[in-house]
């Protein structure tokens, strides 16, 4: 679809297009959620015969609005990132270093990020090493895109599977979200209330993170 009258088209119809049958294929596909959790997705949180599907962004949207959750989120960030500025100057000290301003910037933005997101415990204890794989994952996003099964790309199932791993690793133990926003945890009561199982949930939580 590259000609400007199939745009019109879509644009035309944008009420009958539905959006939310590409986010199930998206969760199942590439975030590895199980036909049993995308069908979980559809359950009725509310009684008002509205999907959980519909209602999460409604909920991140909650969440994330301007309130005490918002800013929690930015206080956690600011501080973890100002940590990890401090400890690379320390580092420095008065001499000078040199360093690849993508693989730098975006890991120290990401860990800041993550510990915001998650608390401390992810990176520091469950998967130290978790943003070198979100890195490989988004190198090998469209092979799941296209498709592929797994023993066509056998590694980059492998890699997913770690991150997945290490998310139901976190889930196991409430105590592992300690510092988190409280998005996480009351997003996951929600999932456990549909039926999804914990590594539904953990593929879920890894589509919001990596986000």
């Amino acid at each position: 679809m590259t000609k400007e009258a199939d745009f019109r088209e879509v644009f035309r119809n944008k009420q009958d297009i539905q959006f939310e049958p590409l986010v199930e294929w998206g969760l199942g596909c590439i975030f590895g959620l199980s036909d049993h959790g995308v069908r979980a997705l559809r359950y009725d949180m509310d009684g008002k015969g509205d999907m959980m599907l519909f209602n999460q962004h409604a909920f991140y949207a909650n969440a994330l609005k301007e309130g005490p959750e918002l800013e929690q989120l930015n206080r956690n960030f600011c501080r973890e990132l100002y940590k990890l500025l401090d400890q690379f100057d320390e580092q420095i000290g008065d001499g000078a270093t040199e360093v690849r301003l993508r693989d730098w910037s975006r890991t120290l933005l990401g860990t800041a990020a993550t510990t915001a997101l998650l608390g401390p415990t992810m990176l520091e204890r469950i998967c130290p090493d978790l943003l070198d794989h979100l890195w490989q994952f988004e190198l090998d996003i469209f092979k799941f895109a296209f498709g592929l099964p797994r023993w066509v790309i056998p590694n980059a199932y492998k890699n997913r599977d770690k991150i997945i791993d290490a998310f139901q690793e976190y889930v196991k133990d409430p105590g592992n979200q300690e510092g988190a926003v409280p998005m996480i945890p009351n997003r996951e009561v929600h999932m456990r209330i549909s039926g999804m199982g914990a590594r539904d949930i953990s593929a879920c939580n890894f589509s919001v993170w990596s986000g």
